[in-house]
């Protein structure tokens, strides 16, 4: 791992060469590995710098990125010495089990199980970026599980159909990667950068991007965030938000003021969830 850690391309090439041989491709291209591929050439561009650089990279996503690749090759050589899958840190064994049962549900699983170990391995690195880069962890690891979610075929998340939407070997995450209410274009983020995140300009991709989290997700991540503790086995994840709002690593997002349809919208399907809740609970209580 030591020759990676000053290398953003040797990164890359190294994920390259895992899906080459591990991604289940048809036709070229990265296969199931597609997704990661995208963003890894996004991390490249934009944080995965070297720290001594200008602008310096982030330690933050520099340890979070190394610490994914390390989960995933460990569990390459595991399975490669038979060793027993139940010795390893748990995104390892979920990167096992991708290798012998590859398929979409597999690969989120792994994939976010190792992202979500350097969320939580890393918060002091975390406290070490500005506000807006805090803000914009947040928003990655949210959207990043409601697309687990779409794939893991829950109904707040489209069902069914949010399979096609998410599936990692489609193009979504490489077009999202080029889109600045999604992945900003500088890092540090402008001011017109956090503008786009949070669906504060006028844009079209803004206010989807506004859409998508006040009304699909942020109504939702209660019960977001302990399914995705299960599905990845990492308890801990629950610990990142708090009253319903995401709060790593040590607070939460800048208030936000939605366009007041958008805000309509959310609200009632925020009163929407709290009265299907309680019928779903009512049987239990009477």
């Amino acid at each position: 791992m030591e020759p990676l850690r000053e290398s953003p391309a040797l990164r890359y090439a190294s994920r390259q060469r895992f899906y080459a041989r591990y991604g289940h491709r048809r036709g070229g291209g990265g296969g199931l590995g597609n997704s990661e591929l995208a963003f890894m050439r996004w991390q490249e561009r934009a944080v995965l710098r070297p720290l001594q650089a200008k602008p310096p990279g982030s330690a933050w996503w520099n340890s979070v990125n190394l610490g994914y690749i390390y989960h995933c090759e460990l569990a390459v050589r595991a399975r490669e010495r038979a060793v027993d899958p139940r010795l390893l840190p748990a995104a390892a064994q979920l990167w096992v089990e991708y290798l012998e049962h590859p398929r979409e549900v597999s690969w989120y699983r792994a994939h976010n199980s190792s992202v979500i170990d350097g969320y939580l391995r890393y918060p002091d690195l975390a406290e070490r970026e500005g506000p807006g880069e805090r803000t914009f962890l947040n928003v990655v690891l949210y959207r990043l599980l409601f697309a687990q979610a779409m794939v893991e075929e829950e109904r707040f998340a489209f069902g069914e159909l949010g399979r096609i939407f998410a599936a990692p070997q489609g193009p979504a995450v490489d077009l999202l990667t080029q889109l600045s209410a999604f992945y900003p274009t500088t890092y540090p983020l402008s001011e017109a950068d956090l503008r786009h995140l949070l669906g504060r300009c006028h844009c079209g991709h803004s206010v989807g991007a506004e859409v998508l989290d006040n009304l699909l997700i942020l109504p939702e991540l209660d019960r977001l965030y302990r399914l995705a503790a299960r599905w990845n086995r990492q308890p801990r994840l629950v610990e990142l938000i708090r009253d319903g709002e995401p709060v790593y690593p040590s607070g939460g997002l800048p208030p936000r003021t939605p366009r007041p349809w958008v805000g309509l919208l959310a609200g009632l399907r925020r009163t929407l969830n709290r009265w299907t809740t309680r019928r779903w609970l009512a049987p239990a209580n009477s």
